[in-house]
């Protein structure tokens, strides 16, 4: 019998936990899928399948306030492996939000395999 490798890529949105200080930006607030519009779950790379890189990762999203579109993503912690933080950054770059909502967001991300 075959077994079957099963993949998953939770995306970590519930932002609960963590201190923030008043310079860093903010965690999303609790109502915040009333103000997403549009959220892309990020790709989990065959190559990254293969090799059973895994890893939690932070990113800061700056999102224009006038369209509520992303216009950068930045690698606060990273997840130690190039293919699946460039697989986050592709997919956040496609996130929209209602516009007037949030400036900047705190986003993390894990990417987790089980056998």
């Amino acid at each position: 019998m075959t077994s079957h490798l099963r993949v998953f890529v939770i995306v970590i949105i519930a932002l609960a936990a963590a201190s923030v200080k008043a310079s860093d930006a903010p965690l999303l607030p609790p109502n915040w899928k009333d103000m997403a519009v549009q959220i892309v779950r990020p790709d989990y790379p065959k190559q990254s399948r293969r090799l059973h890189e895994t890893g939690s990762a932070v990113f800061l999203l700056t999102i224009d306030p006038k369209t509520g579109k992303v216009v950068a993503v930045n690698v606060e912690k990273s997840t130690n492996h190039k293919r699946l933080d460039w697989a986050c950054i592709k997919a956040l770059m496609q996130w929209r939000f209602k516009p007037n909502t949030v400036h900047k967001v705190k986003m993390p991300i894990a990417f987790t395999m089980t056998l």
